[in-house]
This record gives structure tokens, C-alpha cells and sequence, in this order.
């Protein structure tokens, strides 16, 4: 018999990893799906990928990544959640310059939610989450709590530090590697 596997993937987490991680080219999209696989042994099954993002409204170029990101994400079956960004004021100390500083919002608490209600319906009997958070040590403590069946792992995205009180809350943690990315890039279409 095997287990069901929902992967909950902090995005931006993920994506600023990949930006700076020198192996992955910048270029190419990832199968989610297929690096997913890497973490599951025969007994895991992959049921279901939640990819928590918002959109960077405040830059067209951005804007334009972004939308190309969610549709090659859409294309491979994930399913999006999304959050926003909002305006943060900030005073420069030094002339008085304010400015703004766009802040996401949301993704914690909407991977939180997803991480307890879908343990509520038992709708997987592992989760993967893929970040460096430490605010979603709350959320996998309650699953745990009310859950204890149910086996929760954590994967670094790479270059991302380890922290040691996510590791100590997972049933099982590891890192995304260069070989990882490299077996799962997908290049896209020359024009």
C-alpha cells in the first residue's frame, strides 16, 4: 500500500534559491513533480503540489517572469495559492527619503492552513514542505499534535540555510541539490 504525498512548496522561497543557486540556469522552469520524486521512496505516492506565491505587481519585467513561472506551474497539474504583495513605507535615516518596499503577505499562513485542513479531511498521509521558513514550525507542530500519524518532511531549497529548529520538527529533512535541478530542468522553446 502506498502512502499519499501532498507537497507544499513556499514559492518565492524557492524561486529567490534559484536565482541565486550558480548551477541552475535561469533560463529554464523546474518539474516540480519530478524533483519532488527525488525525496519519496517506493512507498510514497505524489497525490497533489501546492505552490504558494503572489504576484510582484510593481515591475513589468518581474510581472512577466512571474506569469510565465505560474503558467509552466498550471501546465504541470499544481495547484496555485495565491498571497500579495503590499506597499511598505520605509524612511531612509540618512536624507528622509521615504520609499516603498513591496512585503509578501500571506504565503505562511496560507501554507499553515492548507497543512492542517487538508491532515482535517485526510487527504495525505505525508507532507513535503519545501522551505527555510522557521514561521511554519507552528503550523507543523499543530498538524503534529492533532495528527500524530501523520509524517511531515521538510526540503531546503538550495543555498538556503538549515535551520536546526526545522529540521527538529520534521519526521524527515533534506536539501535540494545541483544534481537534483539539473534532472529536472526543463529548457523552454527557442523562437
Amino acid at each position: 500500500m502506498s502512502h499519499r504525498v501532498i507537497a507544499f512548496i513556499d514559492g518565492f522561497n524557492l524561486h529567490h534559491a534559484l536565482e541565486k543557486c550558480p548551477t541552475h540556469n535561469a533560463e529554464s522552469e523546474i518539474d516540480i513533480k519530478k524533483l519532488i520524486q527525488f525525496f519519496l521512496t517506493k512507498q510514497y505516492e505524489l497525490a497533489d503540489v501546492y505552490y504558494f506565491t503572489a504576484s510582484p505587481w510593481w515591475s513589468k519585467e518581474k510581472l512577466q517572469q512571474y506569469h510565465k513561472r505560474i503558467r509552466s506551474l498550471k501546465s504541470q497539474g499544481i495547484k496555485i495559492v495565491q498571497g500579495e504583495f503590499r506597499k511598505r513605507h520605509l524612511r531612509c535615516h540618512k536624507c528622509g527619503h521615504v520609499f516603498f518596499k513591496p512585503e509578501e503577505k500571506q504565503t505562511d499562513v496560507n501554507i499553515a492552513i492548507n497543512l492542517l485542513s487538508l491532515a482535517h479531511t485526510n487527504s495525505y498521509d505525508a507532507a513535503i514542505v519545501i522551505s527555510a521558513d522557521n514561521d511554519l514550525i507552528p503550523a507543523i507542530h499543530t498538524v503534529k499534535q492533532y495528527f500524530p500519524e501523520k509524517r511531515i518532511g521538510v526540503i531546503f531549497p538550495p543555498g538556503k540555510v538549515r535551520t536546526n529548529q526545522l529540521r527538529q520538527v520534521a519526521d524527515f529533512h533534506s536539501r535540494i541539490k545541483a544534481n537534483h535541478l539539473n534532472s529536472c530542468s526543463i529548457i523552454p522553446d527557442q523562437p
